[in-house]
Protein backbone atom coordinates (compact mmCIF):
# COMPACT_ATOMS: atom_id res chain seq x y z
CA UNK A 1 0.00 0.00 0.00
CA UNK A 2 1.18 3.28 -1.07
CA UNK A 3 2.37 6.08 1.57
CA UNK A 4 0.57 9.17 2.12
CA UNK A 5 4.30 10.95 1.22
CA UNK A 6 4.25 9.05 -2.12
CA UNK A 7 0.86 9.74 -3.33
CA UNK A 8 1.99 12.90 -2.18
CA UNK A 9 5.02 13.12 -4.10
CA UNK A 10 3.13 12.10 -7.17
CA UNK A 11 0.53 14.45 -7.17
CA UNK A 12 2.86 17.52 -6.64
CA UNK A 13 4.55 16.41 -9.53
CA UNK A 14 1.85 16.07 -11.91
CA UNK A 15 0.91 19.43 -10.69
CA UNK A 16 4.12 20.64 -11.40
CA UNK A 17 4.42 18.44 -15.37
CA UNK A 18 0.96 20.45 -16.25
CA UNK A 19 2.54 23.64 -14.67
CA UNK A 20 5.94 23.15 -16.96
CA UNK A 21 3.04 22.29 -19.91
CA UNK A 22 0.93 25.37 -19.84
CA UNK A 23 3.77 27.80 -19.00
CA UNK A 24 5.13 26.19 -22.31
CA UNK A 25 2.16 26.65 -24.32
CA UNK A 26 1.79 30.42 -23.15
CA UNK A 27 5.34 31.00 -24.15
CA UNK A 28 4.57 29.58 -27.93
CA UNK A 29 1.07 31.17 -28.08
CA UNK A 30 2.68 34.50 -27.44
CA UNK A 31 5.60 34.11 -29.35
CA UNK A 32 3.08 33.42 -32.46
CA UNK A 33 1.22 36.04 -31.58
CA UNK A 34 4.29 38.01 -31.85
CA UNK A 35 5.95 36.75 -34.70
CA UNK A 36 2.20 36.92 -35.84
CA UNK A 37 1.68 40.82 -35.32
CA UNK A 38 4.87 41.77 -36.48
CA UNK A 39 4.61 39.82 -39.91
CA UNK A 40 1.08 41.39 -40.28
CA UNK A 41 2.53 44.75 -39.75
CA UNK A 42 5.33 45.17 -41.98
CA UNK A 43 3.46 43.11 -44.69
CA UNK A 44 0.80 45.97 -44.12
CA UNK A 45 3.34 48.58 -44.50
CA UNK A 46 4.69 47.16 -47.47
CA UNK A 47 1.42 46.67 -49.23
CA UNK A 48 0.60 50.17 -48.33
CA UNK A 49 4.33 51.47 -49.16
CA UNK A 50 4.47 49.72 -52.80
CA UNK A 51 0.95 51.19 -53.27
CA UNK A 52 2.59 54.72 -52.58
CA UNK A 53 5.03 53.96 -54.97
CA UNK A 54 2.65 52.77 -57.47
CA UNK A 55 0.97 56.26 -57.21
CA UNK A 56 4.07 58.09 -57.51
CA UNK A 57 5.27 56.22 -60.54
CA UNK A 58 1.45 56.92 -62.06
CA UNK A 59 1.80 60.45 -60.97
CA UNK A 60 5.35 61.00 -62.10
CA UNK A 61 4.24 59.56 -65.91
CA UNK A 62 1.31 62.57 -66.47
CA UNK A 63 3.79 65.06 -65.00
CA UNK A 64 7.11 63.93 -67.43
CA UNK A 65 4.31 64.58 -70.07
CA UNK A 66 2.63 68.08 -68.27
CA UNK A 67 6.71 69.13 -68.38
CA UNK A 68 7.60 67.94 -71.83
CA UNK A 69 4.35 69.77 -73.27
CA UNK A 70 5.16 72.87 -71.80
CA UNK A 71 8.95 73.23 -72.66
CA UNK A 72 9.86 76.06 -75.51
CA UNK A 73 11.13 75.29 -78.45
CA UNK A 74 14.83 76.37 -79.13
CA UNK A 75 13.81 78.06 -82.40
CA UNK A 76 10.47 79.37 -80.43
CA UNK A 77 10.33 83.68 -80.31
CA UNK A 78 12.30 85.29 -77.40
CA UNK A 79 8.62 86.90 -76.47
CA UNK A 80 7.71 83.46 -75.67
CA UNK A 81 10.49 82.04 -74.41
CA UNK A 82 10.54 84.41 -71.36
CA UNK A 83 6.67 84.47 -70.73
CA UNK A 84 7.12 80.49 -70.33
CA UNK A 85 10.05 81.20 -68.21
CA UNK A 86 8.06 84.03 -65.95
CA UNK A 87 5.58 81.08 -65.84
CA UNK A 88 7.66 78.50 -64.41
CA UNK A 89 9.52 80.30 -61.93
CA UNK A 90 6.09 81.45 -60.49
CA UNK A 91 4.60 77.86 -60.71
CA UNK A 92 8.00 76.01 -58.80
CA UNK A 93 7.84 79.54 -55.94
CA UNK A 94 3.89 78.29 -55.67
CA UNK A 95 4.55 74.20 -55.06
CA UNK A 96 7.40 75.43 -52.85
CA UNK A 97 5.29 77.17 -50.86
CA UNK A 98 2.66 74.52 -50.72
CA UNK A 99 5.58 71.75 -50.06
CA UNK A 100 5.99 74.33 -46.85
CA UNK A 101 2.38 74.63 -45.89
CA UNK A 102 2.55 70.57 -45.71
CA UNK A 103 5.84 70.47 -43.54
CA UNK A 104 4.72 72.85 -40.73
CA UNK A 105 0.81 70.96 -40.82
CA UNK A 106 2.30 67.79 -40.86
CA UNK A 107 5.48 67.82 -38.65
CA UNK A 108 5.61 64.22 -37.82
CA UNK A 109 3.37 62.06 -40.52
CA UNK A 110 5.37 63.92 -43.46
CA UNK A 111 8.03 61.55 -42.08
CA UNK A 112 6.18 58.49 -41.93
CA UNK A 113 6.37 56.11 -45.20
CA UNK A 114 2.95 55.39 -46.04
CA UNK A 115 1.05 58.06 -44.83
CA UNK A 116 -0.99 60.23 -46.79
CA UNK A 117 1.40 63.09 -45.94
CA UNK A 118 4.65 61.53 -46.73
CA UNK A 119 3.03 60.55 -50.42
CA UNK A 120 1.54 64.23 -51.00
CA UNK A 121 5.38 65.27 -50.00
CA UNK A 122 7.14 63.15 -52.42
CA UNK A 123 4.87 64.44 -55.11
CA UNK A 124 5.39 67.78 -54.19
CA UNK A 125 9.37 67.02 -54.50
CA UNK A 126 9.05 65.20 -57.45
CA UNK A 127 6.93 67.65 -59.39
CA UNK A 128 9.83 70.35 -58.03
CA UNK A 129 12.27 68.51 -59.22
CA UNK A 130 10.73 68.47 -62.59
CA UNK A 131 9.50 71.48 -62.42
CA UNK A 132 13.41 72.75 -61.82
CA UNK A 133 14.76 71.14 -64.67
CA UNK A 134 12.31 72.79 -66.91
CA UNK A 135 13.46 75.99 -65.66
CA UNK A 136 17.19 75.36 -66.00
CA UNK A 137 16.50 74.16 -69.80
CA UNK A 138 14.23 77.53 -70.18
CA UNK A 139 16.98 79.80 -68.80
CA UNK A 140 19.55 78.19 -71.13
CA UNK A 141 17.56 78.75 -74.03
CA UNK A 142 16.76 82.14 -72.61
CA UNK A 143 20.18 83.05 -72.53
CA UNK A 144 21.22 81.42 -75.59
CA UNK A 145 18.82 83.68 -77.24
CA UNK A 146 19.84 86.92 -75.67
CA UNK A 147 23.08 85.81 -76.42
CA UNK A 148 22.81 85.66 -80.43
CA UNK A 149 20.61 88.70 -80.23
CA UNK A 150 22.96 90.90 -78.38
CA UNK A 151 26.11 89.35 -80.78
CA UNK A 152 23.64 90.73 -84.45
CA UNK A 153 24.16 94.34 -82.56
CA UNK A 154 27.47 94.15 -81.75
CA UNK A 155 28.08 93.00 -85.67
CA UNK A 156 25.99 95.62 -86.76
CA UNK A 157 27.98 98.23 -84.90
CA UNK A 158 31.23 96.80 -85.70
CA UNK A 159 30.44 96.67 -89.05
CA UNK A 160 28.83 100.28 -89.36
CA UNK A 161 31.93 101.94 -87.86
CA UNK A 162 34.31 99.79 -90.05
CA UNK A 163 32.14 101.41 -93.15
CA UNK A 164 32.81 104.85 -91.46
CA UNK A 165 36.63 104.58 -90.98
CA UNK A 166 36.53 103.09 -94.44
CA UNK A 167 34.54 106.06 -96.00
CA UNK A 168 37.17 108.33 -94.09
CA UNK A 169 40.22 106.96 -95.42
CA UNK A 170 38.83 107.19 -99.23
CA UNK A 171 37.88 110.21 -98.63
CA UNK A 172 41.30 111.46 -97.30
CA UNK A 173 42.93 110.07 -99.86
CA UNK A 174 40.58 112.01 -102.56
CA UNK A 175 41.74 114.84 -100.91
CA UNK A 176 45.68 114.02 -100.70
CA UNK A 177 45.35 112.53 -104.48
CA UNK A 178 43.65 116.23 -105.38
CA UNK A 179 45.97 118.73 -103.61
CA UNK A 180 49.27 116.66 -105.53
CA UNK A 181 47.27 117.21 -108.80
CA UNK A 182 46.72 120.71 -108.23
CA UNK A 183 49.93 122.05 -106.17
CA UNK A 184 52.47 120.04 -107.89
CA UNK A 185 56.06 121.07 -107.42
CA UNK A 186 55.09 123.86 -104.66
CA UNK A 187 54.15 120.71 -102.42
CA UNK A 188 58.19 120.43 -102.13
CA UNK A 189 58.98 124.10 -100.81
CA UNK A 190 59.19 123.30 -96.83
CA UNK A 191 57.51 124.72 -94.00
CA UNK A 192 54.33 125.99 -97.01
CA UNK A 193 50.82 125.80 -96.21
CA UNK A 194 50.85 123.22 -98.74
CA UNK A 195 53.40 121.00 -97.34
CA UNK A 196 52.28 121.20 -94.18
CA UNK A 197 47.85 120.16 -95.67
CA UNK A 198 49.65 117.30 -96.95
CA UNK A 199 52.02 116.08 -93.83
CA UNK A 200 48.47 116.38 -91.94
CA UNK A 201 46.45 114.45 -94.70
CA UNK A 202 48.78 111.81 -94.21
CA UNK A 203 48.81 111.56 -90.65
CA UNK A 204 45.21 111.13 -90.67
CA UNK A 205 45.67 108.33 -92.94
CA UNK A 206 47.86 106.63 -90.62
CA UNK A 207 45.52 107.37 -87.75
CA UNK A 208 42.68 106.18 -89.89
CA UNK A 209 44.37 102.61 -90.97
CA UNK A 210 44.83 102.00 -87.49
CA UNK A 211 41.40 102.54 -86.53
CA UNK A 212 40.64 100.53 -89.63
CA UNK A 213 42.68 97.83 -88.47
CA UNK A 214 41.18 97.40 -84.91
CA UNK A 215 37.09 97.79 -86.27
CA UNK A 216 38.27 94.89 -88.33
CA UNK A 217 39.67 93.19 -85.57
CA UNK A 218 36.62 93.23 -83.86
CA UNK A 219 34.07 92.43 -86.59
CA UNK A 220 36.60 89.15 -86.79
CA UNK A 221 36.16 88.56 -83.44
CA UNK A 222 32.63 89.11 -83.31
CA UNK A 223 32.49 86.91 -86.16
CA UNK A 224 33.60 83.64 -84.02
CA UNK A 225 31.30 80.88 -84.21
CA UNK A 226 29.02 80.26 -81.01
CA UNK A 227 26.21 77.80 -80.21
CA UNK A 228 23.37 78.77 -82.68
CA UNK A 229 19.48 77.87 -81.46
CA UNK A 230 19.90 74.67 -84.57
CA UNK A 231 22.43 72.97 -82.33
CA UNK A 232 21.07 73.97 -78.89
CA UNK A 233 19.91 70.50 -77.60
CA UNK A 234 16.78 68.70 -77.28
CA UNK A 235 15.40 68.79 -73.20
CA UNK A 236 15.48 65.43 -71.75
CA UNK A 237 14.49 64.76 -68.20
CA UNK A 238 17.10 63.38 -65.98
CA UNK A 239 16.06 60.38 -63.60
CA UNK A 240 18.88 60.98 -60.98
CA UNK A 241 17.18 63.76 -59.25
CA UNK A 242 13.99 62.13 -58.70
CA UNK A 243 16.12 58.63 -57.89
CA UNK A 244 17.16 60.85 -54.71
CA UNK A 245 14.06 61.89 -53.89
CA UNK A 246 12.27 58.21 -53.90
CA UNK A 247 15.32 56.82 -52.12
CA UNK A 248 13.69 56.89 -48.96
CA UNK A 249 10.72 55.03 -50.28
CA UNK A 250 13.07 52.73 -51.99
CA UNK A 251 15.28 51.80 -49.58
CA UNK A 252 11.98 51.11 -46.70
CA UNK A 253 10.53 48.74 -48.83
CA UNK A 254 14.02 47.10 -49.19
CA UNK A 255 14.44 46.70 -45.76
CA UNK A 256 10.65 45.43 -45.17
CA UNK A 257 11.43 43.09 -47.61
CA UNK A 258 14.30 41.43 -45.72
CA UNK A 259 12.04 42.05 -42.44
CA UNK A 260 9.53 39.51 -44.24
CA UNK A 261 11.96 36.94 -45.85
CA UNK A 262 13.76 36.60 -42.43
CA UNK A 263 10.37 36.11 -40.94
CA UNK A 264 9.38 32.60 -39.49
CA UNK A 265 5.99 33.27 -40.01
CA UNK A 266 6.68 34.81 -43.58
CA UNK A 267 8.36 31.62 -44.49
CA UNK A 268 5.47 29.42 -43.57
CA UNK A 269 2.29 31.59 -44.98
CA UNK A 270 3.43 32.52 -48.04
CA UNK A 271 4.40 29.24 -49.68
CA UNK A 272 0.49 28.88 -48.54
CA UNK A 273 -0.78 31.58 -49.91
CA UNK A 274 1.47 31.32 -52.96
CA UNK A 275 0.07 27.39 -53.50
CA UNK A 276 -3.96 28.47 -52.58
CA UNK A 277 -4.73 29.52 -55.49
CA UNK A 278 -3.83 26.85 -57.67
CA UNK A 279 -4.74 24.54 -54.82
CA UNK A 280 -8.51 25.69 -54.79
CA UNK A 281 -8.63 25.50 -58.57
CA UNK A 282 -7.73 21.92 -58.13
CA UNK A 283 -10.24 21.21 -55.86
CA UNK A 284 -12.63 22.70 -58.19
CA UNK A 285 -11.96 20.93 -60.81
CA UNK A 286 -12.00 17.51 -59.05
CA UNK A 287 -15.47 18.57 -57.60
CA UNK A 288 -17.07 19.95 -60.81
CA UNK A 289 -15.02 17.54 -63.39
CA UNK A 290 -16.60 14.49 -62.37
CA UNK A 291 -20.54 16.03 -62.93
CA UNK A 292 -18.83 17.51 -66.58
CA UNK A 293 -17.62 13.95 -67.72
CA UNK A 294 -20.96 12.07 -66.53
CA UNK A 295 -23.33 14.50 -68.22
CA UNK A 296 -21.18 14.37 -71.05
CA UNK A 297 -20.70 10.53 -71.16
CA UNK A 298 -24.70 10.31 -70.69
CA UNK A 299 -26.20 12.29 -72.85
CA UNK A 300 -24.03 12.02 -76.08
CA UNK A 301 -21.41 8.86 -75.91
CA UNK A 302 -24.11 6.68 -74.55
CA UNK A 303 -26.85 7.20 -76.81
CA UNK A 304 -23.91 7.05 -79.81
CA UNK A 305 -22.93 3.76 -78.58
CA UNK A 306 -26.84 2.40 -77.89
CA UNK A 307 -27.63 3.39 -81.59
CA UNK A 308 -24.42 1.23 -82.83
CA UNK A 309 -25.53 -2.47 -84.40
CA UNK A 310 -24.64 -5.61 -82.04
CA UNK A 311 -21.34 -7.46 -81.88
CA UNK A 312 -21.01 -11.05 -82.55
CA UNK A 313 -18.06 -12.73 -81.49
CA UNK A 314 -18.85 -16.54 -82.80
CA UNK A 315 -22.15 -16.64 -84.29
CA UNK A 316 -21.20 -20.82 -85.48
CA UNK A 317 -20.55 -21.49 -81.60
CA UNK A 318 -22.74 -23.74 -79.38
CA UNK A 319 -24.80 -21.58 -77.21
CA UNK A 320 -25.64 -24.58 -74.77
CA UNK A 321 -24.10 -24.36 -71.56
CA UNK A 322 -25.99 -25.97 -67.80
CA UNK A 323 -25.07 -25.45 -64.33
CA UNK A 324 -24.43 -27.74 -61.57
CA UNK A 325 -27.08 -27.12 -58.66
CA UNK A 326 -26.57 -26.17 -55.13
CA UNK A 327 -27.74 -28.19 -52.59
CA UNK A 328 -30.22 -25.18 -51.56
CA UNK A 329 -33.99 -25.19 -52.29
CA UNK A 330 -36.21 -22.13 -53.06
CA UNK A 331 -39.39 -21.25 -53.72
CA UNK A 332 -38.34 -20.98 -57.14
CA UNK A 333 -36.10 -24.87 -57.24
CA UNK A 334 -32.64 -25.34 -56.87
CA UNK A 335 -30.28 -22.31 -56.36
CA UNK A 336 -27.66 -21.65 -59.16
CA UNK A 337 -24.77 -20.69 -56.93
CA UNK A 338 -24.06 -21.30 -53.24
CA UNK A 339 -21.52 -20.54 -50.22
CA UNK A 340 -19.71 -23.79 -50.97
CA UNK A 341 -19.71 -26.16 -53.76
CA UNK A 342 -19.13 -30.62 -54.04
CA UNK A 343 -17.46 -31.49 -57.22
CA UNK A 344 -16.36 -34.76 -57.92
CA UNK A 345 -13.51 -35.04 -60.70
CA UNK A 346 -13.23 -37.87 -63.05
CA UNK A 347 -10.22 -40.00 -63.56
CA UNK A 348 -8.86 -38.45 -66.17
CA UNK A 349 -9.82 -34.75 -65.47
CA UNK A 350 -7.46 -32.04 -62.77
CA UNK A 351 -9.20 -29.06 -61.11
CA UNK A 352 -7.13 -25.61 -61.13
CA UNK A 353 -8.27 -23.13 -58.51
CA UNK A 354 -7.87 -20.85 -56.27
CA UNK A 355 -5.93 -21.83 -52.94
CA UNK A 356 -8.44 -19.92 -51.02
CA UNK A 357 -11.17 -21.47 -52.29
CA UNK A 358 -10.02 -24.94 -51.71
CA UNK A 359 -12.16 -25.89 -48.30
CA UNK A 360 -11.33 -29.66 -48.78
CA UNK A 361 -9.81 -32.23 -50.51
CA UNK A 362 -8.73 -35.96 -50.47
CA UNK A 363 -6.15 -36.24 -48.35
CA UNK A 364 -4.42 -38.92 -51.57
CA UNK A 365 -5.25 -36.14 -53.99
CA UNK A 366 -2.03 -35.44 -56.07
CA UNK A 367 -1.70 -31.00 -55.54
CA UNK A 368 0.88 -29.25 -57.24
CA UNK A 369 0.97 -25.14 -58.34
CA UNK A 370 -0.05 -24.22 -61.11
CA UNK A 371 1.86 -20.79 -61.89
CA UNK A 372 -0.17 -19.06 -64.71
CA UNK A 373 -3.43 -20.62 -65.76
CA UNK A 374 -2.06 -19.78 -69.40
CA UNK A 375 1.44 -18.80 -70.29
CA UNK A 376 0.10 -17.31 -73.65
CA UNK A 377 -1.91 -14.60 -71.81
CA UNK A 378 0.80 -13.77 -68.73
CA UNK A 379 -1.14 -10.28 -68.28
CA UNK A 380 -4.21 -11.32 -68.18
CA UNK A 381 -3.58 -14.28 -65.99
CA UNK A 382 -1.81 -11.90 -63.53
CA UNK A 383 -4.47 -9.31 -63.74
CA UNK A 384 -7.19 -10.79 -63.06
CA UNK A 385 -5.12 -13.33 -60.29
CA UNK A 386 -5.12 -16.51 -62.47
CA UNK A 387 -1.55 -17.05 -60.69
CA UNK A 388 0.00 -19.46 -58.38
CA UNK A 389 -3.10 -22.02 -58.41
CA UNK A 390 -3.55 -24.97 -57.14
CA UNK A 391 -3.66 -28.20 -59.42
CA UNK A 392 -5.33 -31.12 -58.30
CA UNK A 393 -5.48 -34.36 -59.42
CA UNK A 394 -8.13 -37.11 -58.26
CA UNK A 395 -7.46 -40.06 -56.14
CA UNK A 396 -10.90 -42.18 -56.04
CA UNK A 397 -14.36 -40.52 -56.31
CA UNK A 398 -14.08 -38.72 -53.03
CA UNK A 399 -15.19 -34.70 -53.71
CA UNK A 400 -13.73 -31.68 -53.43
CA UNK A 401 -15.33 -28.86 -51.90
CA UNK A 402 -14.84 -25.18 -53.12
CA UNK A 403 -15.93 -22.47 -50.93
CA UNK A 404 -14.96 -18.71 -50.22
CA UNK A 405 -12.28 -18.98 -46.86
CA UNK A 406 -12.05 -14.90 -47.12
CA UNK A 407 -14.98 -13.73 -48.28
CA UNK A 408 -18.23 -13.96 -46.56
CA UNK A 409 -20.70 -12.36 -49.46
CA UNK A 410 -19.52 -14.17 -52.21
CA UNK A 411 -21.34 -17.50 -53.71
CA UNK A 412 -19.80 -20.07 -56.37
CA UNK A 413 -21.42 -21.80 -59.44
CA UNK A 414 -20.26 -24.84 -61.65
CA UNK A 415 -20.98 -24.17 -65.08
CA UNK A 416 -20.56 -27.29 -67.52
CA UNK A 417 -19.58 -26.00 -70.93
CA UNK A 418 -19.98 -28.88 -73.66
CA UNK A 419 -17.60 -29.24 -76.32
CA UNK A 420 -18.05 -27.11 -79.16
CA UNK A 421 -19.43 -24.41 -76.92
CA UNK A 422 -18.10 -20.89 -76.13
CA UNK A 423 -18.40 -18.54 -73.88
CA UNK A 424 -17.57 -14.93 -73.12
CA UNK A 425 -15.99 -14.57 -69.45
CA UNK A 426 -14.25 -11.82 -67.30
CA UNK A 427 -11.63 -13.79 -66.02
CA UNK A 428 -11.33 -11.84 -62.43
CA UNK A 429 -14.71 -13.98 -61.45
CA UNK A 430 -13.08 -16.99 -62.54
CA UNK A 431 -11.87 -19.40 -59.35
CA UNK A 432 -11.12 -22.63 -60.99
CA UNK A 433 -10.98 -24.95 -64.17
CA UNK A 434 -11.93 -28.37 -64.45
CA UNK A 435 -10.23 -29.65 -68.15
CA UNK A 436 -9.03 -32.84 -68.97
CA UNK A 437 -5.59 -33.57 -67.66
CA UNK A 438 -2.38 -33.17 -70.28
CA UNK A 439 -5.18 -30.73 -72.04
CA UNK A 440 -4.52 -26.77 -72.16
CA UNK A 441 -7.56 -24.65 -71.71
CA UNK A 442 -8.62 -23.28 -74.74
CA UNK A 443 -8.71 -19.74 -74.52
CA UNK A 444 -9.55 -17.20 -77.40
CA UNK A 445 -8.86 -13.07 -77.51
CA UNK A 446 -11.24 -11.41 -79.60
CA UNK A 447 -10.37 -7.73 -80.56
CA UNK A 448 -12.99 -5.00 -81.67
CA UNK A 449 -11.41 -2.42 -82.67
CA UNK A 450 -13.02 -1.57 -85.86
CA UNK A 451 -16.44 -0.92 -84.01
CA UNK A 452 -17.19 2.69 -82.71
CA UNK A 453 -19.45 0.87 -79.84
CA UNK A 454 -16.39 -1.05 -78.44
CA UNK A 455 -14.23 2.50 -78.20
CA UNK A 456 -17.29 4.15 -76.99
CA UNK A 457 -18.24 1.50 -74.22
CA UNK A 458 -14.28 1.18 -73.79
CA UNK A 459 -14.37 -2.54 -74.34
CA UNK A 460 -11.97 -3.53 -77.02
CA UNK A 461 -11.11 -7.52 -76.05
CA UNK A 462 -12.93 -10.30 -75.01
CA UNK A 463 -11.83 -13.63 -73.53
CA UNK A 464 -13.85 -16.65 -75.04
CA UNK A 465 -13.43 -20.34 -73.09
CA UNK A 466 -13.76 -22.96 -75.52
CA UNK A 467 -15.59 -26.56 -74.26
CA UNK A 468 -15.20 -28.88 -73.00
CA UNK A 469 -14.74 -27.51 -69.12
CA UNK A 470 -16.25 -27.06 -66.22
CA UNK A 471 -15.78 -22.98 -65.11
CA UNK A 472 -16.03 -22.49 -60.98
CA UNK A 473 -17.30 -18.82 -61.07
CA UNK A 474 -17.97 -16.54 -57.91
CA UNK A 475 -20.15 -13.72 -57.47
CA UNK A 476 -21.25 -11.75 -54.87
CA UNK A 477 -24.28 -12.96 -53.12
CA UNK A 478 -25.15 -14.96 -55.77
CA UNK A 479 -24.91 -15.90 -59.15
CA UNK A 480 -27.81 -16.01 -61.64
CA UNK A 481 -27.27 -17.88 -65.61
CA UNK A 482 -30.38 -17.04 -67.57
CA UNK A 483 -31.64 -18.27 -70.70
CA UNK A 484 -31.39 -15.20 -73.17
CA UNK A 485 -35.03 -16.21 -75.39
CA UNK A 486 -36.44 -13.38 -76.29
CA UNK A 487 -33.66 -10.85 -75.31
CA UNK A 488 -32.28 -9.91 -72.07
CA UNK A 489 -30.89 -6.74 -70.56
CA UNK A 490 -28.27 -6.54 -67.47
CA UNK A 491 -26.60 -3.94 -65.54
CA UNK A 492 -23.29 -3.82 -67.06
CA UNK A 493 -21.63 -3.97 -63.74
CA UNK A 494 -23.15 -7.02 -62.86
CA UNK A 495 -22.30 -8.95 -65.75
CA UNK A 496 -19.78 -11.73 -65.36
CA UNK A 497 -20.24 -13.45 -69.06
CA UNK A 498 -22.40 -14.82 -72.34
CA UNK A 499 -22.70 -16.97 -75.03
CA UNK A 500 -19.92 -16.42 -77.72
CA UNK A 501 -22.83 -17.01 -80.42
CA UNK A 502 -25.29 -14.05 -79.11
CA UNK A 503 -25.91 -10.57 -80.59
CA UNK A 504 -24.21 -8.27 -77.64
CA UNK A 505 -24.98 -4.69 -77.79
CA UNK A 506 -25.53 -1.65 -74.73
CA UNK A 507 -28.32 0.91 -73.81
CA UNK A 508 -28.30 4.02 -71.54
CA UNK A 509 -29.38 3.22 -68.30
CA UNK A 510 -32.68 4.46 -67.17
CA UNK A 511 -32.17 7.75 -65.41
CA UNK A 512 -29.04 10.28 -65.49
CA UNK A 513 -29.83 10.75 -61.07
CA UNK A 514 -29.40 7.13 -60.50
CA UNK A 515 -25.96 7.13 -63.00
CA UNK A 516 -24.68 10.71 -61.47
CA UNK A 517 -24.55 9.51 -57.87
CA UNK A 518 -23.02 5.99 -59.28
CA UNK A 519 -26.12 3.60 -58.28
CA UNK A 520 -25.94 2.78 -61.43
CA UNK A 521 -23.97 2.04 -64.50
CA UNK A 522 -24.07 4.29 -67.26
CA UNK A 523 -24.79 1.31 -69.90
CA UNK A 524 -27.31 -2.01 -69.38
CA UNK A 525 -25.69 -4.83 -71.46
CA UNK A 526 -27.92 -6.17 -73.86
CA UNK A 527 -27.81 -9.80 -75.58
CA UNK A 528 -30.29 -11.26 -78.35
CA UNK A 529 -30.33 -14.29 -79.94
CA UNK A 530 -30.53 -18.03 -78.90
CA UNK A 531 -29.87 -20.37 -77.69
CA UNK A 532 -27.42 -18.88 -74.81
CA UNK A 533 -27.29 -18.10 -72.11
CA UNK A 534 -26.04 -14.74 -69.64
CA UNK A 535 -24.29 -15.00 -66.96
CA UNK A 536 -24.58 -12.18 -63.75
CA UNK A 537 -23.62 -11.50 -60.17
CA UNK A 538 -26.47 -10.95 -57.55
CA UNK A 539 -24.86 -7.94 -56.27
CA UNK A 540 -22.56 -5.64 -57.96
CA UNK A 541 -19.23 -5.63 -56.28
CA UNK A 542 -17.78 -2.32 -58.32
CA UNK A 543 -21.44 -1.09 -57.24
CA UNK A 544 -20.48 -0.86 -53.67
CA UNK A 545 -17.60 1.84 -54.29
CA UNK A 546 -19.06 4.06 -56.88
CA UNK A 547 -20.62 8.09 -56.01
CA UNK A 548 -20.61 10.93 -57.67
CA UNK A 549 -17.13 11.42 -57.90
CA UNK A 550 -16.27 7.64 -59.17
CA UNK A 551 -13.71 5.46 -57.71
CA UNK A 552 -10.52 7.40 -57.83
CA UNK A 553 -7.65 5.38 -59.41
CA UNK A 554 -9.13 2.40 -58.78
CA UNK A 555 -11.86 2.97 -61.01
CA UNK A 556 -9.29 4.04 -63.51
CA UNK A 557 -7.45 0.76 -62.91
CA UNK A 558 -10.22 -0.89 -63.42
CA UNK A 559 -11.14 0.85 -66.87
CA UNK A 560 -7.81 -0.06 -68.08
CA UNK A 561 -8.68 -3.51 -67.21
CA UNK A 562 -12.29 -3.76 -68.82
CA UNK A 563 -10.51 -2.24 -72.07
CA UNK A 564 -8.48 -5.47 -72.73
CA UNK A 565 -11.58 -7.74 -71.16
CA UNK A 566 -10.57 -8.55 -68.28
Amino acid sequence: MESLVSIFVRYVLHLLGVLIVVILLLLAGNWIISEWRAWDGAALELDRLRATGTDVASRQASMRQAVLARIPKPNAPIEAITQQKMQMEQEIGALKAKRSQLQSQNPINRFVPGSSAFRDGLLLDVEIALGQQALAYTTNLYDLVLKLRSREQQLAVANAEMLAVSAKIYQRLDELSALERSAGLRLMIPFSDLRARKTRLGEELVELTATQARATAKFQELQTPIASRASFPLFEIQNEPIAKILLPLEGRIAELDRKLDASTMHKVVKPLLDVLPTAAWIVFGIIVAPFGIKFFAFFVVAPIAARRPAICLLPDANGSLSVRHSTRVGTSGRYTSGVSQSLVLAADQELLAHSTYIQSVASLASKRTKWLLDWSMPFTSLASHLYALTQVTPAGAEPIVLSSTGDPLSEIAILDLPAGAAIVLQPRCLVGIVKQQHEPVRITRHWRLGHVSAWLTLQLRYIVFHGPLLLVVRGCRGIRVEPVNEGRAINQAATLGFSANLRYSTSRCETFGSYLIGAQELFNDRFAGQPGYCIYEEVPRAGFKGGIAGRGIEGVLDTVLKVVGI
